[in-house]
């Protein structure tokens, strides 16, 4: 493999486990009324911090197997790194449905225990802080992708719903194979002087629902990918960290198969429907989408140029939605040496923006990574927000919002296309001059 020189990158990376130690509301989670299970697999932070040449500001990257981070969270890893840019940190969720949840603003999808919240910020804070303080290791840095196909798309028109409510020609969830998917499984690891692998980074656009676990504590498939690469790489310990793709209308393709016969009977009549997968399900999907993950570091280029820049742009909430006046969503992009760029969103945006993404950027390699921050919510392109549907608005509820605002793909699609303008503004005063786009 080719290396970079000792001087171009350094890097220091660490593990963490973050599961608790009682029962809590799990984000998002449907099985609040099962007996609890407690730990089905661990939940963990990862984190991992790169220099690039002498430039005295890392870039930050901080995963947690969580629904969201919430703001407290986001405000923990930067009270840690005070000397850290904003716009060199990504806080992101890996969206596992099965975790402690951490954010207030949607109770309706669970309530932060305080207890946990104290201890798992105080983790949180000391983790960084060992990150930036530990020595740093020379280090290369590739980069792959290949093509999982392990997702569908998750919305479906039906002529007739036959639901406790009703309805005619209406957008529900349901497996729709003609629909958009995002398949980019985009991989970045990072080396010792050695060639000894001091971290992953990896991301895919697919929801982590439809697993066999309940009511416990899980990292779904990020998890179960995460360990099958560390005993690929002889690397037990090694941090790997999941971005969370624009994931916001599309799940797992494995959880179309209908097992139980009432569930049989009612595709029968309804049409197409989701059910969780079976542990023999699950585990060949997650066999699956490891093998594409191992299939991306097979073939992977070294990136050169070493240089890492950051902007960040926060736009008011009430540009997004409706019912929320107070706070922002953060878009952030990153760029790597002269090979990768990443997209950073603190919504569940849609594959539409992803795609997007793919077709315009400059970069040889895009990361879109949802879920960071402080989630306001769903972020529908302008075709899934006329269509309707879960995803375009009529989650609005569920997330204590009132509805969203009639152009939001003009807001978000504007605010990447001011990342992507050249120049250079600090963070904050791209914040101000840009806040009203």
């Amino acid at each position: 493999m080719a290396m970079t020189t000792s001087g171009d990158f350094h890097a220091v990376s660490i593990t963490q486990s973050i599961a608790p130690n009682k029962q809590v509301d799990l984000g998002a989670s449907d099985a609040r009324s099962a007996e609890w299970q407690g730990i089905d697999s661990d939940i963990e932070m990862n984190v991992l911090a790169v220099w690039a040449a002498e430039e005295p500001h890392p870039l930050l990257f901080v995963t947690l197997d969580l629904l969201y981070p919430g703001q407290r969270i986001r405000e923990a890893v930067e009270d840690a790194a005070p000397s850290v840019p904003a716009d060199r940190i990504v806080v992101a969720a890996s969206h596992t449905h099965r975790a402690p949840m951490t954010d207030p603003s949607k109770p309706a999808l669970g309530n932060p225990d305080e207890e946990y919240m104290q201890w798992v910020t105080g983790v949180i804070t000391e983790t960084v802080r060992t990150v930036l303080l530990s020595p740093r290791q020379p280090v290369s840095i590739s980069v792959g992708d290949t093509s999982a196909a392990h997702s569908i798309n998750r919305r479906l028109r039906k002529r007739v719903v036959v639901a406790r409510r009703p309805r005619l020609n209406d957008i529900v969830n349901a497996p729709n194979p003609e629909g958009p998917t995002d398949e980019q499984l985009t991989a970045l690891i990072v080396r010792d002087a050695v060639g000894k692998p001091l971290a992953l980074v990896w991301n895919y656009s697919c929801h982590p629902v439809g697993g066999p676990v309940r009511n416990a504590v899980s990292s779904h498939y990020p998890g179960v990918v995460r360990e099958t690469v560390r005993e690929a790489l002889d690397a037990p310990a090694l941090p790997v960290l999941f971005f969370q793709g624009f994931s916001g209308d599309v799940r797992p393709n494995a959880s179309t198969k209908v097992h139980s016969l009432r569930r049989r009977m009612r595709q029968l009549i309804s049409g197409r429907l989701f059910e969780d997968m079976t542990w023999a399900d699950y585990g060949e999907w997650c066999r699956g989408l490891s093998s594409a993950l191992l299939r991306a570091l097979d073939e992977m280029t070294t990136v050169g140029a070493p240089a890492i820049t950051g902007r960040r742009l926060l736009v008011p909430v009430d540009r997004i939605v409706k019912g929320r006046a107070v706070g922002v969503m953060s878009f952030g992009r990153l760029e790597i040496g002269d090979l990768v760029t990443v997209y950073t969103a603190s919504g569940e945006l849609v594959v539409d923006y992803a795609l997007r993404a793919r077709r315009t950027a400059t970069s040889r390699f895009v990361f879109c990574v949802g879920c960071v921050d402080d989630v306001v919510g769903y972020i529908p392109s302008r075709r899934v927000q006329a269509e309707g549907g879960y995803e375009g608005g009529g989650f609005a509820r569920a997330f204590g919002l009132e509805g969203l605002q009639d152009d939001v793909q003009e807001v978000v699609v504007g605010a990447f296309r001011a990342l992507d303008e050249t120049g250079d503004r600090s963070d904050e005063t791209r914040v101000r001059s840009e806040r009203n786009i």
